[in-house]
């Protein structure tokens, strides 16, 4: 969703304390926009925050809903990367998107490292840094 569709003057909801750490560490990157979210899927509630979207500039990040899911936007190779490793699976919405639940601390780390990946990638990340992002990541944080 574009954020020139999001509330910008809406509060920001507030989430369980583990996705309240993601949002707080996210919002906090260099010029990534936090913004309530509106969900374009719920009818009758057009209006009705579930969540916070990140965002650089018009490219989003990924998003937050109220039930402490994550949903992240992610390229191909990444993507499917991810999934293979099994730190997220495909959402059943969109083919550019994982999601993760964020139960606990160690969840909200894994959505805060899916997130970086999709603030730091850009369409010349290739497999292969994908992959080595994924074994240090795996290295210092096994599961």
């Amino acid at each position: 969703m574009n954020p020139a569709d999001q509330s910008r003057n809406a509060q920001l909801p507030k989430l369980s304390k583990a996705a309240q750490q993601v949002a707080e560490t996210v919002a906090s990157w260099d010029g990534v926009s936090a913004m309530g979210r509106i969900s374009p899927w719920r009818v009758g509630h057009e209006h009705d925050i579930d969540g916070i979207g990140f965002y650089v500039g018009q490219k989003e990040l990924g998003h937050i809903h109220l039930d402490s899911s994550a949903h992240v936007m992610l390229l191909s190779p990444a993507l499917n990367l991810i999934v293979e490793a099994g730190f997220a699976h495909r959402s059943e919405w969109t083919a550019d998107q994982v999601v993760i639940v964020i139960e606990d601390f160690a969840t909200a780390n894994w959505a805060t490292w899916l997130l970086e990946l999709s603030y730091c990638q850009g369409p010349k990340t290739s497999a292969r840094d994908v992959a080595a992002a994924i074994d240090l990541y795996s290295e210092r944080n096994p599961k």
